[in-house]
């Protein structure tokens, strides 16, 4: 009677643990993207790339054929169907933003849980909610999506490896190709290595493993198709292919922010620091670029060393994780932090389950995770508080709601441009697409990124230059660097035609401002035009 007493005690106080991680979590992370009581703040990242696209579809656009992109279209067919559902408001971001986050959160703490033992299951969680997402989550872009359903696939298979289960794993699979491309594919031959793995060293027949690979790869492949469909036939077959495959693999490397040079550059950003705030940033970088891809190779030294001495049964489910975690780690084309971050819920995992096995660590085990959530939960506090009170916000009535900005010289830009266009305009920003949805502008182009590399082909700048001169917007945001003359133009830099255009027809207004790299800078039709 005292056993089961203490059997529902134990569970009663893991389920009080597991829920106050979760509700700490998510208000933590809706501290970071709301403004208290509830406006959204708005953070130029990616996602805008995708709500603005979604948008488009919103409006009747189809995706590839009236507008460019290269992903596959998860992200905004959400985004499609959210604005549909609720309208085109710029909260639906960033409740998304949480949503995503708390549904990682939820996932890492049931994975962690089933492969480690006591105290420790917690610690993937508090480190992924508290120790790097404020500076590397708050993103709703398709990278953000589709590790929910490579952790969906994870725990399933953990479960059971019956067909039912594998199935649904490579549905999961599918959904995760559906927003990342690459990311479904290394799932699905991460979990299939470990099937081939286990039916091995478990000495099962050759046929059995086969089938269970089959149910898992053959789930994928259908599901993603199913998913796929309406786009393949919408745009036409040889649109999709030419933009979801041959493109990204030719042209999408050749921006800096899609290849390795990536990794030292948003290194090289966060060492120029200047205050403490910086410095801490800046060790959440080191840790996240380099601590993550160490965990895979230190994981496989340890399950060498001991697997001589331990128990199959006793690794095999955090193999499974370890080779979903290297896989979707070392698939990433443009490993910088923040990309390493969204897929580190395996390595976090791995990190907790080697703690747990040092003999030292597990006399202390209370007492350590518990000081580590402590100063977690205090950290994130004193974060949360100061998002909320350290800035005198601009506010910004848009379209797309009220929205809270970050009181930074950059931003005048956005704010020329709200005051002088009206919802429904036509608008041209040149560098990246983040202000056509916030502010309901309308891109008389394809093309929502045109950067001086191979990334831009020479086709895109010639349709670009002709749009334009049918629409002749009002205002524009110019890369004033691109104005560079014919003879000063590196290799790659497809851009002179659409240059001359605008500095033909358009003129300056105002200031140039630094935004990250680019020197960025209002343009306004001239008057005789």
């Amino acid at each position: 009677m005292e056993d089961t007493t203490d059997k529902k005690s134990g569970l009663l106080r893991s389920a009080s643990l597991e829920n106050l991680i979760l509700i700490s979590g998510a208000a933590f992370f809706y501290s970071l993207v709301f403004e208290l009581p509830a406006t959204p703040f708005f953070w130029e990242s990616d996602h805008l790339i995708f709500a603005y696209e979604g948008w488009r579809m919103y409006l009747g656009d189809t995706m590839y054929r009236d507008f460019f992109q290269f992903t596959f279209p998860g992200s905004q067919l959400y985004y499609a169907v959210m604005f549909s559902i609720f309208g085109a408001k710029h909260w639906i971001i960033n409740a998304t933003i949480v949503a995503l986050a708390t549904a990682i959160l939820f996932l890492t703490l049931r994975l962690s849980k089933s492969v480690i033992e006591g105290p420790f299951a917690y610690l993937p969680a508090l480190l992924f909610a508290f120790f790097g997402f404020r500076w590397f989550g708050i993103d709703g872009s398709h990278r953000m999506f589709s590790p929910v359903f490579i952790l969906l696939a994870a725990l399933i298979v953990i479960r059971s490896r019956k067909p039912l289960n594998l199935i649904l794993a490579g549905v999961f699979c599918g959904i995760t190709s559906f927003f990342t491309q690459q990311r479904g594919f290394f799932a699905v031959c991460a979990i299939a290595l470990f099937i081939l793995i286990e039916g091995i060293v478990e000495k099962r027949e050759f046929f059995g493993i086969g089938k269970d690979i089959f149910y898992l790869g053959a789930a994928a492949v259908i599901s993603l198709a199913a998913l796929c469909a309406y786009f393949v036939f919408a745009a036409g077959p040889e649109l999709f292919w030419e933009s979801a495959f041959v493109y990204p693999s030719n042209w999408y490397g050749f921006s800096k922010y899609n290849n390795s040079e990536v990794f030292f550059l948003v290194l090289g950003r966060a060492a120029s620091f200047t205050n403490l705030s910086g410095a801490f940033a800046f060790v959440m970088h080191l840790v996240y670029s380099f601590g993550i891809p160490l965990v895979y190779p230190l994981f496989a030294l340890a399950f060498f060393f001991r697997i001589s001495r331990d128990k199959w049964n006793e690794w095999k489910k955090v193999v499974l994780i370890a080779l979903i975690g290297f896989a979707t780690t070392y698939s990433n084309v443009a490993p910088d932090s923040f990309r390493l971050f969204q897929v580190s819920s395996p390595a976090l995992i791995l990190v907790g389950f080697l703690i747990s096995r040092i003999t030292l660590a597990k006399q202390f085990d209370r007492w350590l995770v518990t000081a580590a959530a402590a100063g977690l939960l205090l950290l994130s506090l004193y974060l949360g508080i100061r998002m909320q009170t350290n800035w005198e916000m601009v506010y910004w009535q848009s379209p797309s709601g009220k929205l809270a900005v970050f009181p930074v010289e950059q931003i005048e830009r956005y704010t020329y441009v709200l005051e002088n266009t009206e919802p429904g305009e036509e608008f041209f920003e040149v560098y990246e697409p983040y202000i056509y949805f916030p502010f309901h502008l309308r891109n008389p182009t394809r093309y929502g990124q045109i950067w001086e590399t191979d990334y831009t082909r020479p086709e895109h700048v010639a349709e670009v230059v002709s749009d334009l001169e049918k629409s002749r917007p009002g205002l524009m945001l110019w890369d004033v660097d691109y104005n560079r003359p014919d003879d000063q133009r590196r290799s790659g830099d497809h851009l002179a035609p659409l240059a001359r255009f605008v500095q033909q027809n358009y003129e300056p207004v105002g200031k140039v401002y630094q935004v990250a790299d680019r020197r960025i800078q209002v343009w306004k039709l001239k008057a005789d035009d």
